[in-house]
């Protein structure tokens, strides 16, 4: 056997061209011949082509194909054969398929059984979903994204490495694959600690700081811990929808607040509710940001009506001139404030780091909890984020998103000020998105479903308010946090084109 005789066709059907430039080429290689091999297209004793043939079938160097062949050996999908090529492995032990039932399909055998569920029922709220392959539309105004142009990859991936490094003399610290039990990262608890609590003016002891799955998995174990049937959350018209999931899901009752151009009312805080969901720094998706006056009287309101206030500090550091306004946690004296914190939006949203700081016996209790669910997070990531701040990588970053965002924001105001004037704005504070008011008679829940099928994406602000509340909403938010500058302003003009016939109606 010198390799197997080439049939172009099924050998190139093998490898998905549309992944070949987001790995490396070698990689792409082998992954191609594992699914083959287990999607049972290769089966066991298969000869594979020769590296040389393969390699100018898919155009591209014969060493490259040789590493994917040698890592396919070591991971024993492929047996080497002296002087005679590459071939499957014959005595490969791939698992067996699930049978289905003589006479019934997958999707019968589905329905065979079925689980009471009723925590998700309570949770009416549909989450917002952007296409699967939204980085292929031309004009993803799409929220959370991040621009991996904007990404700094080298400094990212030094973090991993020396995360990953033995240190002499530090075994139980320095081990991030050891089960952790309930404990986070000390490392990534210092830098929470010493430099991410601080710049929002909280100087807290790390008894009272706990490491999440991001900001949502935050809210879900303080809704856990604090809410019961029939509890009451007050919270904005337009809401982060992800949170009002969360507190309903838990039996909670929603009721909501009056707002003004700097935020809700403290006055109106109470409503018959326990409990109070802010998020002062960039509202979502409003992007108010609430002045230092006003969280003052929002603490002050807590203290005299006895209210817990949950502080989401969603995009608090992406402040466009000046300092950021300090958290409400920050005056917090007698523990009314359950503090959110995420690197979500100044790091990487796939990273799922976040932070939940609050009074110690809560923490402690909430330390349980998470327990229950999933022991600890992942030790790897906190380790990488904690030498990623500590070496100095993550607040240059940060200046590096708000100049990036500062430009894209601008350049969307104006486009929309140049194509579409009827439409009204706020400039925000900071952030990465724009709240748009769209003219009376504009309808964006179906606007958005047009766009769509245009290549235009966006957020309506139907996704925001209460499930079954019924009516429109004139409002839609535009992301800017992952769409190209120069697509921006194309973009805009092809809503105000899409906008027109509603206008003149």
């Amino acid at each position: 056997m010198r390799g197997a005789r080439l049939d172009q066709p099924m050998w190139r059907s093998l490898f998905d061209e549309g992944k070949r430039h987001r790995q490396s080429l070698g990689v792409w290689v082998r992954e191609a011949i594992v699914a083959g091999i287990i999607g049972r297209r290769l089966l066991p004793g298969t000869p594979l082509p020769a590296s040389r043939v393969l390699a100018r079938l898919l155009g591209l160097s014969r060493n490259t194909v040789i590493q994917a062949y040698d890592g396919l050996v070591d991971a024993g999908f492929v047996e080497a054969l002296p002087r005679q090529g590459h071939r499957v492995h014959p005595h490969l032990a791939l698992e067996a398929r699930m049978p289905t039932r003589k006479g019934r399909g997958d999707a019968a055998a589905a329905e065979a059984v079925r689980l009471p569920v009723p925590i998700l029922q309570r949770a009416r709220h549909v989450p917002i979903q952007h296409p699967g392959e939204w980085r292929s539309y031309p004009f993803p105004f799409v929220h959370g994204q991040m621009d991996p142009g904007l990404f700094p990859e080298r400094e990212w991936r030094e973090s991993v490495l020396a995360a990953h490094r033995v240190r002499a003399g530090a075994r139980g610290r320095a081990s991030w694959r050891a089960d952790q039990g309930e404990a986070d990262d000390p490392e990534f608890i210092e830098q929470v600690q010493g430099q991410l609590l601080p710049r929002r003016g909280i100087w807290v002891p790390r008894e009272q700081i706990l490491v999440t799955l991001g900001a949502q998995h935050a809210l879900y174990l303080t809704a856990q811990l604090l809410l019961r049937r029939g509890s009451k959350v007050a919270l904005e018209h337009h809401c982060y929808p992800d949170a009002r999931n969360i507190f309903e899901a838990a039996g909670a009752g929603c009721v909501e607040l009056a707002s003004d151009a700097d935020g809700p009312l403290p006055q109106t805080g109470s409503h018959g509710a326990s409990f109070c969901f802010l998020m002062p720094s960039h509202q979502n998706p409003t992007t108010v940001t609430m002045p230092a006056e006003r969280r003052r009287l929002w603490l002050e309101t807590a203290s005299r009506s006895k209210l817990i206030l949950i502080e989401d500090d969603y995009d608090s550091e992406l402040i466009f001139k000046g300092k950021a306004r300090p958290a409400i946690k920050a005056k917090d004296s007698e523990g009314r404030v359950i503090y959110v914190g995420s690197l979500s939006k100044t790091l990487a949203p796939g990273i799922r780091v976040g932070y939940l700081v609050g009074p110690s016996d809560f923490i402690a209790a909430a330390r349980r909890a998470r327990h229950a669910m999933m022991r600890h997070p992942p030790i790897n990531n906190q380790r990488a984020a904690a030498f990623f701040i500590a070496q100095g990588h993550h607040q240059r970053y940060v200046m590096r998103l708000i100049e990036a965002f500062r430009e894209r924001i601008g350049i969307a105001a104006r486009s929309l000020r140049r194509h579409l004037p009827e439409a009204r704005f706020r400039m925000p504070a900071g952030g990465s998105s724009l709240w748009v008011e769209m003219p009376a008679g504009v309808d964006t829940a179906r606007l958005e479903r047009e766009a769509r099928s245009r290549g235009l994406l966006f957020d309506a602000g139907t996704h925001f308010l209460r499930a079954g509340a019924g009516g429109t909403s004139r409002y839609l938010r535009l992301g800017l946090s992952a769409i190209e500058p120069d697509a921006i302003e194309q973009g805009i003009r092809l809503l105000a084109e899409l906008s027109r016939p509603r206008l003149r109606a």
